[in-house]
């Protein structure tokens, strides 16, 4: 767990964390995960993103950066995920402001409303299911090479917002027609107190490449893009 240091602006590791690590059995092995997000990599990486790819701090993400940076120079023992978009059980929750992605499509499908998506629509973007993610991190803690190294966990491939706005629509089997509404997201800030009422970040594509997890971790995503949608679906 990191904790912001409101007075610079930074987070740092909790006292209890670092007084624990000092107290602890020594014949167990112990290692903090992390996990982020690919949009750490930000609209101008080649996509897909490696692990080794830079990574740019924007207002969304420089906590992120500033967090695992922290961790990496904290000597303790660490692995770092950056995940898609995670989806799944106990994200469905039904908070009219809740920006979960089933909550957002959804919702606004089954009240027959418009999907209002920022931008052009095209950025695509990495899913990933709550249960690939947690195979992840387990394969990660059981593999001893992976303390200190980072990896990306994702579905194959990708959707971009208005793929998701007419997959999620014809899952859902909308009964009006569907309609998707672009804007521009700077035009509202003021009203959207800087945090978008969309629930994901527009500002450009977001992948990660995921072939260092499946060589070194023997992880494999279960789910795909349709499958994890339908399994949102039917437990939304």
């Amino acid at each position: 767990m990191l904790v912001p240091n409101a007075e610079y602006d930074i987070y740092q590791l909790p006292t209890e964390l670092t007084a624990d690590w000092e107290k602890r059995d020594k014949s167990v092995t112990v290692r903090y995960i992390y996990v982020s997000p690919t949009s750490v990599y930000g609209p101008e990486c080649s996509m897909p993103c490696s692990e080794d790819s830079d990574v740019i701090p924007v207002e969304f993400t420089s906590a992120k950066i500033n967090s695992e940076t922290l961790l990496q120079d904290s000597g303790l023992p660490y692995t770092i995920i950056r995940s898609g978009l995670v989806i799944g059980p106990e994200r469905n929750d039904m908070k009219p402001l809740s920006h979960s992605l089933e909550n957002y499509f959804f919702h606004r499908h089954a009240l027959g409303k418009p999907i209002v998506v920022p931008g052009h629509g095209q950025y695509m973007v990495s899913l990933l299911h709550a249960k690939d993610l947690a195979s992840g991190i387990a394969s990660a803690l059981e593999t001893a090479q992976a303390e200190g190294q980072i990896y990306n966990l994702q579905a194959d491939g990708g959707i971009t917002f208005d793929g998701l706005a007419e997959l999620t629509a014809k899952i859902s089997n909308r009964n009006t027609s569907l309609e998707v509404i672009h804007y521009d997201e700077r035009q509202f800030e003021w009203i959207f107190c800087r945090r978008p009422q969309f629930p994901l970040v527009a500002m450009g594509h977001s992948l990660g490449f995921t072939e260092k997890a499946k060589k070194e971790l023997n992880w494999k995503p279960r789910y795909m893009c349709l499958n994890m949608c339908v399994y949102v679906c039917d437990t939304y």
